[in-house]
């Protein structure tokens, strides 16, 4: 070996060897120092390090449109105290182009006069001085644009006169923070969710559901003092957040919001919803919550279908029809006296009427469900016997058609059905418990408690041969493009009830829709469709009075071989419009699929 390379080569080790004595020397210190010494030393190491999270995974739905992803953004501040010399004086570059400084901003960005950003510039300038004081000398920022610009905004101004003579001439100070964009704008937020990267926080929805999912795994910085700036170094690389792949269909959510938006116009509802769902894999291929705010606007609400559970109304009257039928208490053609749809007292102050009159004094089981009769339903669950062992059976067999069977549906704060067992006590305050009228009121809807997911789940089963499929509304975990995770659909146990029974099920269903007479035959006669119409008078103030009428239809289409299924929810309706509401919401979204 040439004795020039030698000397480098000792010289290359005497210096690795040195650096590592130097190191171990150091850390070999901190292991025998004693007492507040080592802590010290312990907590400023612990200090130094921090939390470094990858990329947010993105969320897509089933046709791969991109429906929620991260993006850096900028504020734009203006650090008002470069604009001062050392003895407290306004600099003279500050006083002559503060005024271009203003309509270059103004121009750009279009969010307010330059006269009224000069004056909140006056207002942090005249400010400056004795916040600096105060504050031990931090810089105060005054906003120069209210909103989150872009990174090309952002060079855009840095590149314009004034702001070009850099950021100790010119105050200008650009912060850079990822945004969560929802590239729907509002369509389907309430199933979305939201994230807000600044606060690191998600606040509802799959965003929240997901949370952990799409955050991924973190890893380690430590920061590193260059110069006189702390840079954060990554010791441990982060592990970027799945992207999820929804069973939402951003095309049929647009057009599913526009109708509800129609209809919640239409009827003066103070809210409305609408669940869309594929009957054999159980796919919500959409999901509506709107609601008015304070002011009557139309807008986003919170997400009812899940999370709003209330008395369905008589879209129940088939969960107790297909229980007698299960039974064999009762057959589609046999006949009940319903007194012409008039009233027809049962018990003490249990009074049941029909919302109109008939022109014969007897319906079939048929007819029943066909006219959507409280006063035949009623008749139809007596025959349970309402004794003990007459109640307990007519909840068992309810419980059997599997309505109450719970849903994993990927939501925070889903509730879940609320079906009272005999032996439990009424509570008047919150309507709660068994008395004697609760089967008879639980056959037209009353004294049970149900979201709109569940019955839809039900109406769905229907129209599934009888099986029970899960809701979902995740197809897919990716990341990086690769499927991690691919959601299957889930066939829940066994039919929900018989052969004979579904069949004569689906034919009343088919008959509500389809038949001169049927509740929702004015509005879907001519389509091919099935379903059940539901109007509820929903307690809701302290005397026992009702602000209006809740409206809803849960259906599937077409009869004969259901490809989907739908509900929909119109709440505190002034009338009684379930027709031009509810069922045309139906057949308008059907007619669109």
């Amino acid at each position: 070996m040439n004795w020039k390379l030698k000397a480098r080569y000792v010289i290359f080790v005497a210096g690795v060897l040195g650096i590592a004595a130097l190191l171990i020397g150091s850390y070999a210190k901190l292991l025998v120092r004693e007492g507040g010494n080592a802590d010290d030393e312990r907590k400023k190491l612990e200090n130094s390090l921090e939390v470094a999270w990858g990329e947010r995974g993105c969320i897509y739905d089933c046709n791969e449109h991109l429906i929620s992803a991260s993006a850096p953004m900028c504020e734009l501040n203006m650090d008002v105290t470069v604009f001062f010399d050392r003895k407290g004086n306004l600099k003279d570059f500050y006083k002559e182009n503060i005024d271009m400084a203003c309509r270059v901003v103004a121009e750009q960005f279009r969010e307010e006069t330059a006269s009224e950003l000069r004056r909140r510039i006056e207002k942090g300038v005249g400010e400056s001085a004795s916040y600096s004081k105060k504050h031990n000398g931090r810089h105060k920022h005054v906003k120069l644009v209210k909103r989150l610009v872009t990174l090309d905004e952002a060079k855009e101004l840095k590149e314009k006169e004034f702001f070009r003579k850099g950021s100790n001439m010119s105050g200008l100070v650009v912060d850079r923070y990822p945004k969560r964009f929802n590239m729907f704008n509002d369509e389907a937020k309430r199933v979305v969710g939201e994230f807000d990267i600044k606060s690191g926080v998600a606040k509802y929805g799959l965003e929240l559901y997901y949370d952990s999912v799409l955050r991924g795994e973190p890893g380690t910085s430590i920061k590193t003092k260059v110069g006189k700036k702390q840079i954060p170094v990554l010791s441990e690389e982060p592990v970027d957040g799945q992207d999820l792949v929804l069973t939402i269909d951003m095309d049929i959510q647009d057009m599913a919001e526009s109708i509800m938006r129609d209809k919640v116009a239409l009827c003066s509802a103070s809210r409305g919803c609408m669940i869309v769902m594929e009957v054999e894999t159980g796919e919500i291929k959409a999901m509506v919550n709107l609601a008015r705010d304070s002011s009557g606007f139309i807008q986003q609400g919170p997400n009812a279908c899940v999370a709003l559970s209330d008395q369905p109304g008589s879209t129940f009257k088939t969960v107790c029809m297909m229980a007698a039928l299960e039974e064999g208490l009762v057959s589609p053609d046999e006949e009940f006296d319903v007194n012409y749809g008039r009233p027809v007292t049962f018990g003490p102050g249990e009074t049941i009427s029909d919302s109109h009159e008939y022109s014969k004094q007897f319906l079939s089981a048929n007819e029943i469900m066909m006219y959507s009769s409280n006063i035949g339903m009623a008749r139809i669950v007596n025959k349970f016997k309402n004794n003990k062992a007459g109640r307990r059976r007519f909840i068992d067999a309810v419980k059997a058609t599997g309505f109450a069977h719970q849903i994993e549906i990927e939501a925070v704060n889903a509730k879940h059905p609320t079906i009272y067992d005999p032996d439990s006590a009424y509570d008047k305050r919150t309507y709660g418990g068994w008395s004697s009228p609760t089967m008879r009121s639980m056959s037209r809807g009353y004294e049970v408690k149900s979201t709109p997911l569940y019955t839809l789940n039900f109406y769905n089963a229907i129209a599934n041969d009888g099986y029970y499929v899960e809701p979902h509304l995740v197809k897919e975990f990716r990341r990086g493009g690769e499927v991690i995770t691919k959601v299957e659909p889930l066939k829940i146990g066994r039919r929900m009830c018989s052969r004979g029974t579904l069949d004569k099920i689906r034919n009343m269903l088919r008959m509500v829709a389809q038949r001169d007479g049927g509740t929702a035959c004015n509005s879907l006669k001519g389509l091919n469709a099935a379903g059940k119409t539901g109007t509820a008078q929903l307690h809701r103030r302290k005397d026992g009075s009702f602000d209006g009428y809740q409206l809803s239809f849960a259906g599937y289409y077409p009869a004969d071989e259901p490809k989907y299924s739908c509900v929909v929810v119109l709440y505190d309706c002034p009338q009684m419009l379930t027709g031009i509401g509810c069922v045309d919401a139906f057949r308008q979204i059907m007619t669109k699929l």
